[in-house]
């Protein structure tokens, strides 16, 4: 056996000693401790890697066990478990130290005029940048995220220009069922069979931290090109509000996909920007202000997109989107005219009694408390659903859970 040689490149780390390689990458400092893609190779062949906090022991003396296993007779003697195990305690021991050396600063330019951006989904989703649309509570933010994943993924160019990418949606907010349900409407309005896939990680009620390993393997596995998150509130790494922590949030997305997707909720008495610190809006290359607006007259959403604050492109003009629904699911996308909806034209919010409209018209039934604790209505606000309920002719009564009155969405 040789002496170890260490290079550093790329942002990996690599030490080789004769025909065995070690390598780390995707390496980062997270809360949860340091972590990396760790890769044990031999003659240019990869035995075994995996993605995990290599401060820790027990996930490094696994990966080693598992490589050495699969060395033949000869290989093993060359280079025993004892050894191969101490050669990844030191090597993890370097990773970090190796990984922060102040590089070299060099001088930079172009020598030919920059190429325009490109979009997998003109001109809210950029390649290499962040976007986050952002709306009150069931505004209809989940259909848009849907209709664009399907759009770039099956190359759809129905309601936007899309360049063909592999996509994943990472699901935090609803069960898998409620999606499956949901994508097949979604595929039908935009004219694709509904039965066609989309890859999607549904993980309800959990936290992206919790599962930012799954996430990236399956984008490192798959060649997964835009991410998009179902939602910012589901981070998980802290209370929004704290700059450090929307930071860490914004590290997060940046590191498991250049290209990404984050729906975020507004504040309760604003909905012109995304709930917590502001740097969630200096981490965005593109914010997207959604509003949305239930036609009285049949059950038609309309959705107003409204870019704020983009890097590199001009704002674009305000589009109207409206989402056709049949009973209590989507039926068909199409563009809105502007007449339609005048109330999101002048940029009006949202009121209450809409956002109980949608909401009711995604979940079905549910009493008047009921909805306003999922809406996180405060204690002054409460009293205000259920003079919506017994007003606004939209709803009726739908029957009782004990001593619960349940209402629904008129949908004829």
């Amino acid at each position: 056996m040789t002496e170890w040689a260490w290079t550093t490149a790329d942002g990996n780390v690599t030490a080789r000693n004769g025909r065995l390689v070690l390598r780390a990458a995707g390496i980062r400092n997270q809360r949860t401790g340091k972590h990396a893609t760790i890769t044990v190779s031999i003659d240019g062949h990869d035995l075994d890697g995996d993605l995990f906090n290599f401060e820790r022991r027990d996930d490094r003396e696994k990966l080693g066990r598992k490589a050495w296993a699969k060395l033949d007779a000869e290989e093993k003697k060359e280079y025993p478990l004892d050894f191969l195990q101490d050669a990844l305690y030191r090597f993890t021991l370097r990773i970090w130290p190796e990984f922060t050396k102040c590089a070299d600063s060099i001088e930079i330019g172009s020598d030919e005029e920059p190429v325009a951006p490109t979009f997998p989904l003109y001109p809210y989703i950029m390649d290499g940048a962040g976007t986050i649309p952002f709306a009150p509570p069931k505004a209809g933010k989940s259909y848009l995220l849907y209709l664009w994943g399907v759009s770039i993924d099956a190359d759809c160019s129905l309601m936007w220009p899309v360049d063909r990418r592999r996509v994943l949606v990472v699901n935090l907010e609803r069960s898998a069922e409620s999606v499956k349900r949901r994508l097949w409407y979604v595929n039908e309005a935009l004219g694709v069979d509904g039965s066609r896939r989309l890859r999607i990680l549904n993980r309800k009620g959990k936290r992206l931290e919790s599962v930012y390993d799954s996430v990236a393997n399956i984008i490192q596995a798959e060649g997964i090109e835009v991410l998009l998150l179902d939602s910012i509130s589901r981070a998980g790494y802290g209370k929004l509000v704290d700059d450090e922590i929307a930071n860490s949030v914004i590290d997060a997305l940046n590191s498991l996909c250049p290209t990404w997707v984050a729906l975020a909720h507004t504040p309760r008495a604003d909905a012109s920007h995304t709930f917590g610190s502001v740097m969630f809006n200096a981490g965005q290359d593109i914010g997207v202000r959604v509003n949305s607006k239930r036609l009285a007259t049949k059950p038609t959403l309309g959705l107003s997109l409204e870019v704020t604050d983009p890097n590199d492109l001009a704002p674009p003009p305000m589009e109207i989107v409206a989402l056709d629904f049949d009973g209590f699911h989507l039926a068909a996308v199409r563009k809105a005219e502007a007449s339609e909806f005048p109330a999101l034209v002048e940029n009006k919010p949202i009121d209450l009694a809409d956002q109980c409209f949608e909401f009711l018209m995604d979940v079905g039934k549910m009493s008047a408390g009921d909805v306003a604790d999922q809406l996180g209505l405060s204690d002054k606000q409460r009293p205000n659903v259920s003079k919506i309920f017994n007003k606004d002719p939209r709803f009726r009564v739908a029957g009782r859970d004990g001593h619960k009155v349940l209402y629904e969405p008129k949908t004829s």
